[in-house]
């Protein structure tokens, strides 16, 4: 399923003419981007859970930041990659005050802009999600884990590419995406975490 799909001409004249235009990009810079800020976001997040900012953590930090300076560049979002700057311009100086008053807004911005270049929610693309497509993503969320369980990479990861590839509302194919994430790396434990939450969800069009 493609990360854009064109709109109709009223709704691309009155995203002109709003203040905070959608952004447009190609579809591929759009997969690369989702992809690294989401990686970026659970990292910070996590150092932020912690609030321990010591040398290594700082060091990991910085990074990040770097690292999204650079991508938010290669989409255009020049203003963005700017406070990225600033905030890896602080870790170098280790300003931790504006680090720990600034992340926050850095991160909830982050998820603003993935949310926009996260594919439609499927009532605004005309895709109807059945009770039996919540069914079968209970069900393949139970193989997955088992999977995982079993450390068969191969079968989790052709399950979840074949979720990926159907119509779920944002928050599902957020979290999908991150449990693919985690599966890259082989963290096992986190995907089945993830695939718990999800599961455990009372309902999936809430998400």
């Amino acid at each position: 399923m493609p990360f854009f799909k064109k709109k109709r001409a009223s709704k691309e004249q009155a995203a002109e003419n709003s203040p905070h235009p959608l952004l447009v990009i190609a579809p591929q810079l759009a997969e690369i981007f989702v992809r690294d800020a989401t990686r970026t976001l659970r990292i910070i997040d996590d150092l932020e859970r912690i609030n321990n900012y010591n040398a290594e953590n700082l060091r990991k930090y910085l990074v990040q930041v770097h690292g999204m300076k650079t991508v938010l560049a290669s989409i255009g979002e020049m203003g963005r990659s700017e406070y990225a700057l600033r905030l890896e311009r602080a870790a170098h100086e280790k300003n931790m005050g504006f680090i720990k008053n600034e992340t926050p807004k850095f991160l909830a911005d982050l998820r603003n802009l993935i949310a926009q270049l996260t594919p439609l929610d499927v009532n605004e693309t005309g895709v109807v999600v059945s009770e039996k497509d919540y069914e079968e993503l209970r069900e393949k969320l139970v193989l997955i884990k088992d999977s995982c369980a079993t450390y068969d990479r191969k079968t989790a990861k052709e399950t979840l590419l074949e979720l990926r590839q159907r119509a779920w509302s944002p928050g599902i194919k957020s979290q999908l995406a991150e449990m693919n994430e985690h599966l890259l790396s082989g963290d096992f434990i986190k995907v089945c975490a993830i695939a718990d939450k999800l599961n455990t969800e009372e309902n999936f069009k809430l998400i």
